[in-house]
């Protein structure tokens, strides 16, 4: 029997709870076995810090009911960091859905350099990530992915593929204050 909260494959709000009143919209997310980020923008006043004070109990809770353990999940808070650019938005894209999700594939972010094409695959397949909700068009979790900024920024898939085929040609990796180095004009 489906749950009311998944009901084809789709996750409904249930009908009996108050209407969501949405704190940020997420832009671009990953989430890896010991980190994550997200690309947010903010709806409401502090939205950001409270989204991430939920998200990171929510967290809590659910590895320790699943672990059976008790305690703090995480060893700090939350970095930070204004995007107050276009350009830093469109690095920054890359940075969460291509740079993160290559040093998962296989052999490393050096052999992707030879193998482009099948970790741009790899990338997209990756399930904790919404570079597949954008690419894919995925409509299940559509409706919590804010995809207008990022859509503006490029015009089409294969104008993100160029883009970040290019940075990962320019990164080998200095780290600067924003966590990576990419060139400005690319």
């Amino acid at each position: 029997m489906k749950s009311d909260f998944n009901k084809g494959g789709v996750l409904v709000w249930p009908s009996e709870w108050p209407e969501r009143d949405r704190l940020v919209d997420i832009i671009a997310f990953t989430l890896k076995d010991n980190h994550y980020h997200f690309v947010l923008q903010e709806i409401k006043e502090g939205g950001i810090t409270k989204f991430m004070h939920k998200f990171g109990t929510g967290m809590t809770n659910r590895f320790n009911t699943r672990h059976k353990e008790t305690g703090r999940l995480f060893q700090g808070s939350y970095k930070a960091r204004r995007v107050d650019s276009d350009n830093y938005l469109k690095y920054l894209n890359v940075y969460v859905h291509i740079k993160n999700i290559f040093e998962l594939y296989p052999g490393g972010i050096e052999r992707v350099l030879y193998e482009f094409e099948d970790a741009y695959q790899f990338a997209i397949h990756y399930p904790y990530t919404s570079l597949g909700i954008y690419i894919n068009n995925n409509q299940k979790i559509k409706e919590i992915i804010s995809s207008d900024i990022l859509n503006d920024e490029f015009a089409d898939e294969q104008e993100f593929k160029k883009f970040a085929r290019a940075c990962v040609e320019h990164i080998f990796f200095e780290e600067s204050s924003c966590g990576f180095n990419f060139p400005v004009e690319v």
